[in-house]
């Protein structure tokens, strides 16, 4: 072992106090450490507010952790604070959100369907490798132009309108999803073969709504052509676009990644649009109706 890597556990010790949290960070930065870690909690999604009440404290462990809890700002306001002094900031968030944890279950639910779901062991691993190389390029310590899913979260300032080939239907859904859950937008989705008939039409007049093109390289030769003639046709009605293109590999591999990517995207939106992506206040709303 050449070194030793330091981290100092923050934690919830701030008390719920950002001012208390800075101090954490110096003290950390006093005592050499490589890192300081905090944490994130989504509450209803970890665990029941009912939760049994331990005799050591006067309060339950939901409301310690509600009280203790930071917001999106807060947290990226000491990031910045950590990336100026130059040590490490690291949040330890719980992953039991399906818009927040969908890669991190989805390879064992692969396992676990293996003998039902006929999918290849060579295209799950090509799967994870693709992943680790877009991961590079999307996460938060990529905060440049070279991030596509930033750029295209910056680009979005209206309502997208998102296109896609039967074959990469179940990403542009969960984009459109993820944006409206994730950044509290407008979003839609409609499949090329039916933009081509009364879709197209709706361009003719000035709107707020903004096209971003889903597709492959490998696409139907005629799904290629109609991306061909609506690319020409936003150019020639002066109607700004994005097209954002699968991986290279198989199928998995594509929809995986393609899904991974948009859904950085939506966080990014949300946070350019200063919006906490966890409460989903009008669910709730229609459930408790229900």
């Amino acid at each position: 072992m050449n070194s030793v890597f330091v981290i100092a556990e923050a934690g919830v010790n701030h008390n719920g106090d950002v001012a208390i949290a800075m101090r954490l960070v110096d003290a950390a930065i006093e005592a050499g450490a490589d890192c300081v870690k905090f944490q994130i909690h989504i509450l209803k999604n970890e665990m029941l507010k009912q939760t049994p009440q331990s005799d050591n404290f006067k309060e339950t462990l939901w409301e310690a952790l509600e009280r203790t809890n930071f917001t999106i700002e807060e947290h990226l306001k000491l990031k910045k604070i950590c990336e100026k002094n130059k040590i490490q900031h690291v949040e330890i968030p719980q992953l039991h959100s399906p818009r927040a944890s969908f890669t991190v279950y989805l390879y064992t639910m692969l396992k676990v369907l293996k003998k039902t779901i006929p999918i290849d062991n060579n295209d799950i691993y090509e799967s994870i490798q693709k992943l680790q190389l877009i991961r590079k390029k999307i996460c938060s310590s990529n905060l440049t132009e070279s991030n596509t899913a930033l750029n295209l979260a910056e680009w979005i300032i209206g309502i997208p309108l998102i296109y896609y080939p039967y074959g990469l239907q179940a990403c542009a859904t969960r984009f459109k999803n993820s944006l409206q859950e994730n950044a509290k937008m407008h979003a839609l989705a409609e499949d090329v073969l039916e933009a081509s008939h009364n879709g197209i039409v709706s361009w003719e007049r000035k709107s707020k709504v903004q096209p971003i093109i889903l597709r492959g390289k490998d696409d139907y030769i005629k799904t290629k052509e109609r991306w061909q003639i609506f690319k020409e046709y936003f150019k020639k009605n002066d109607i700004e676009y994005q097209e954002i293109m699968s991986v290279n590999g198989s199928i998995l591999s594509k929809l995986i990644t393609l899904i991974y990517l948009l859904d950085y995207c939506s966080i990014y939106k949300a946070a350019l649009s200063n919006i906490d992506p966890t409460p989903i206040l009008s669910i709730d709303y229609i459930k408790k109706r229900l």
